[in-house]
């Protein structure tokens, strides 16, 4: 008779041969893509939030975005726009400063930085 956390790693192999067979391009390793499907997967077997979080290692808040995720739109794919948004680096914002510079290339980086609010780096 297996115990449970025993029964637990029988399921987790089982479910990424199952993973392996559905997804024979992908390598099985533990980048997020990989356990996003996981996830998925694991809820359809009737999984637990809570199972899922000890099986994978992964936070309970990230099942559940996971979750939400493929209920609202039916599959896992990343949308336009997710990630962190581009501030400084626009093209708006390059066109000024490199218009700042050729008007005036004497002037201090520092203080052309303090004007347009971005970090000395960005120039």
């Amino acid at each position: 008779m297996f115990s449970k956390h025993a029964a637990r790693g029988c399921l987790f192999v089982v479910i990424a041969v199952v993973f392996d067979a559905k997804f024979p391009n992908n390598v099985f390793n533990d980048t997020m893509e990989t356990k996003r499907k996981l996830v998925i997967e694991m809820m359809l077997h009737g999984k637990t939030p809570t199972e899922i979080t000890k099986d994978l290692r992964i936070s309970r808040m990230a099942v559940y975005s996971i979750k939400k995720q493929f209920q609202e739109c039916g599959n896992l794919d990343r949308h336009c726009g997710q990630g962190r948004k581009r501030t400084a680096h626009t093209k708006t914002m390059l066109k000024a400063t490199k218009g700042r510079i050729e008007r005036n290339p004497v002037h201090m980086m520092r203080g052309m930085a303090r004007d347009l609010n971005i970090s000395e780096s960005m120039i």
